[in-house]
């Protein structure tokens, strides 16, 4: 914190979350959550980074997701719709269909905060 201190511009400091970081992530948060609900579906997240999480990838960072439990199903036919039309896309450019996450299983800010460090941070050993 000592270093953070002395930086005129917090923003410099590329060990730490600043305002600047905020803002990008939650700007992304906001462009992938469609329905505006601030929970990121499996059809939300397969859009992060123009496609580049494999419907696998997206269920399994779903699955991560452990803080908090499944939202119910409004219904068994919102349900099943809200699977509905989730794609990613193969080697070729293809589109393939999203496996789906466990029912109901979003994701938040917070945790999209972490995956979005996850997925940037590679300079510490995971």
């Amino acid at each position: 914190l000592q270093r953070v201190q002395d930086e005129p511009d917090i923003n410099q400091a590329p060990d730490y979350f600043s305002y600047n970081d905020f803002y990008v992530a939650w700007c992304l948060f906001w462009e992938l959550d469609e329905d505006e609900d601030s929970q990121l579906s499996a059809a939300d997240l397969l859009r992060y980074n123009n496609y580049a999480l494999s419907p696998q990838a997206v269920q399994r960072v779903l699955a991560l997701c452990l803080d908090r439990p499944p939202a119910p199903a409004a219904s068994p036919a919102a349900a099943d719709d809200a699977d509905d039309g989730a794609t990613g896309h193969d080697a070729d450019g293809g589109p393939v269909a999203a496996q789906a996450a466990p029912r109901g299983r979003t994701m938040g800010y917070e945790d999209f905060v972490r995956f979005l460090i996850a997925e940037e941070d590679k300079v510490t050993p995971s």
